[in-house]
């Protein structure tokens, strides 16, 4: 509980410290960190660097960055983290940062990162994978994305997948819902995009890159719903899956 390392969670105090110091008290052992109901100020980014599971008690649960630059949680270790049952929201007007960044560690690979019944708001990039391999994405709910909702650019992260997830952005200027370069084997299934400037936008930068996109509800997009684009000149799709989906621009 990271209450009992200090945090206040009244949305006033700033609870950085305290949050790193319940982050760091597991070590290298399998552990979990729990927010109770409230809401938590950090003013720097959180780092994970161990084995976590990180939960909450829902959306009273809020994890607030007041940096308009600044990531809210880095993962920065090749074991599984779990994210789930919370709100992570940044300040209005982000320019920069995520609310949840996973980096891997030393350029190895995170693997088998999960992010479950989350719920951001206000964030740059919501969701940035540069280091991640076998991770899933599953009903979260992104809101008011400034950049991109989930940006995977690990070209060799293989065999994961966004599901069930609602993106939507009320920011003009707010590129992809979904942007990926590269990733082996990803799966795209059973999500409701809204009003980004692309709803999925997929950069083809490794040979056989294979996508599957299917079961999706991409809306009111300013340019494009799906997009395919060579990345990378001369690399070539693998074996491709566009079914089902629901395209509705204005």
């Amino acid at each position: 509980n990271v209450k009992e390392f200090g945090a206040i969670g009244n949305g006033v105090a700033d609870d950085t410290t305290a949050i790193q110091a319940a982050l760091n008290g597991p070590g290298t052992n399998n552990g979990g960190v729990f927010f109770p109901p409230g809401t938590y100020r950090i003013t720097a980014a959180l780092t994970i660097t161990n084995p976590l599971v990180i939960r909450g008690a829902g959306d009273t649960s809020i994890i607030r960055q007041d940096s308009t630059t600044l990531d809210a949680f880095q993962v920065n270790t090749t074991s599984q983290v779990i994210f789930e049952h919370l709100q992570i929201q940044q300040a209005a007007l982000a320019t920069a940062g995520a609310g949840i960044l996973v980096a891997g560690s030393g350029g190895v690979q995170s693997s088998r990162t999960r992010i479950l019944s989350v719920t951001f708001q206000n964030n740059w990039i919501t969701i940035s994978v540069t280091g991640g391999a076998q991770f899933q994405i599953d009903n979260v709910h992104i809101l008011g994305t400034r950049g991109r909702g989930i940006s995977l650019t690990d070209s060799l992260s293989t065999d994961s997948g966004i599901s069930n997830s609602f993106l939507n952005t009320g920011e003009a200027g707010a590129t992809a819902g979904i942007y990926v370069t590269g990733a082996p084997g990803l799966r795209i299934i059973g999500n409701k995009i809204l009003g980004f400037q692309q709803g999925i936008h997929c950069f083809v930068s490794v040979n056989t890159s294979t996508f599957t996109i299917v079961g999706n509800s991409i809306e009111n997009q300013i340019t494009n719903c799906i997009v395919f684009e060579q990345g990378v000149a001369g690399r070539t799709l693998g074996s491709v899956v566009v079914a089902g989906n629901e395209i509705a621009n204005t």
